[in-house]
């Protein structure tokens, strides 16, 4: 996609599919950065690693998800809320679906770093689902974003490992290859390891040797079913949320107290500038604080109903993330991921942040948001009806801001007056 990486001036890339004679191209990956490393699991869909900034720490932004092969049902596999490892890449599965090997990464190094077996079973964050690691004790340094405790930034842990491994792939469950440093600066060899504490360079060649994969047979995936709209591409899909008060970070939200959740795009970014640091990154400094690394567009506010559940459409291959709102249209708590449906897909979940390993019990009766025709996007930044039917902007520093300024301080705060001297809103 023709966008920017919003930390630098790279050009980024998203997820794509084609028939194998290169016709019907079809971009099934929708995220505001970057998508890479697809492999098709068993069941057909496809595992791949996801790089995006919604509101949050700027280098623990990698994660492994999953997604149908028509780009629906994208869903977190595991690390979107891990400090350490800061990037997650190049996974391969194992013969159990909820397993997979990858390359535990940093956020400011090449593609290698240590290697971790993740069974995400044991949940989606977090030290537990790690069953093993390469080396050995890098495992310890594993850590989720939400433990308080540890202060320090752990995105780039594994760029101080004397040997750093990449390309894993499983001959099964506990014989695996891979590409590891050999000990001469960062030329890489071929590697055998296994569960049984073997590790043997078995070939080195010219400048370097990465991707070993064995020549064999391999069971085909089943052929999905097509779940969305090729033709339209803004044609619209619908999102159905059971019950917005079940979640990982819903506790001590009163139920009934959610009124409605506002829908904001997190659009790509396709300009960059040069300020005093990073070259590229496209900071508004008067807008937001030096840790956002994009701009916002509301879209509008959708009901939320009694028993918490919601039902709403919303544009088709449009990157959004979603806020609760009380009822004086306050955010009660904010998204820090990005989700997005495909033309014609109904994407549906539990709560907000469900933990997506347990099974989601069932509603005790008829969900009221499905009683109803979805709900559609009103255009409002609020309940109050402020700005209703205002078509969907950009947040502007002169649009949003100066104007309240304007209006109620600068009559002080000005050139010429004695409180603009210390503070000038003008």
């Amino acid at each position: 996609e023709p966008k920017y990486c919003m930390c630098n001036r790279r050009i980024m890339a998203n997820l794509f599919r084609m028939e194998a004679d290169g016709a019907n191209i079809h971009q099934i990956g929708r995220s505001s950065l970057f998508e890479e490393y697809p492999v098709v699991l068993a069941d057909g869909r496809i595992l791949y690693d996801r790089w995006e900034y919604v509101d949050r720490n700027f280098a623990d932004a990698q994660a492994l998800w999953t997604c149908n092969a028509d780009g629906t049902r994208h869903a977190l596999f595991w690390g979107n809320n891990t400090a350490c490892p800061g990037a997650l890449l190049n996974a391969r599965p194992l013969a159990d679906p909820s397993r997979a090997i990858a390359v535990f990464s940093s956020c400011h190094d090449r593609p290698w770093g240590a290697l971790g077996i993740v069974d995400r079973t044991k949940g989606v964050d977090g030290r537990e689902p790690v069953l093993r690691t390469w080396p050995a004790e890098f495992r310890n340094k594993v850590r989720g974003s939400s433990n308080n405790s540890l202060r320090g930034q752990f995105f780039d842990a594994t760029v101080r490992l004397p040997c750093k491994y990449a390309d894993p792939f499983p001959l099964d469950d506990e014989h695996f290859l891979c590409a590891r440093q050999t000990g001469h600066g960062e030329e890489m060899g071929l590697v055998y390891l296994d569960l049984h504490g073997n590790e043997v360079l078995f070939h080195r060649d010219g400048l370097g040797c990465h991707d070993p994969m064995p020549i064999r047979p391999s069971k085909r995936p089943p052929v999905q079913s097509a779940q969305r709209n090729y033709v339209e591409v803004k044609a619209p899909g619908r999102f159905y949320v059971q019950d917005v008060y079940v979640g990982t970070h819903m506790k001590g939200v009163k139920p009934g107290s959610i009124k409605a959740l506002r829908i904001i795009e997190s659009p790509e970014k396709r300009t960059w500038t040069v300020p005093l640091s990073w070259s590229g990154y496209g900071q508004q400094a008067a807008v937001m604080n030096w840790h956002s690394l994009e701009n916002k567009r509301i879209l509008g506010t959708v009901p939320v109903e009694a028993d918490g559940s919601a039902y709403f459409e919303v544009p088709g291959n449009t990157f959004v993330y979603f806020q609760a709102l009380d009822a004086e249209g306050k955010m009660v708590q904010s998204m820090r991921s990005g989700a997005y449906v495909q033309p014609g897909e109904i994407f549906s979940c539990v709560g907000c942040h469900e933990n997506r390993v347990t099974q989601a019990p069932p509603p005790a009766k008829a969900v009221k948001a499905l009683q109803r025709a979805p709900s559609k996007l009103d255009g409002a930044y609020n309940l109050r009806g402020l700005e209703r039917g205002t078509p969907p902007h950009f947040y502007s520093f002169q649009r949003e801001v100066q104007p309240v300024f304007t209006r109620s301080c600068v009559k002080c705060h000005d050139y010429g007056k004695k409180a603009g001297e210390k503070l000038n809103l003008s």
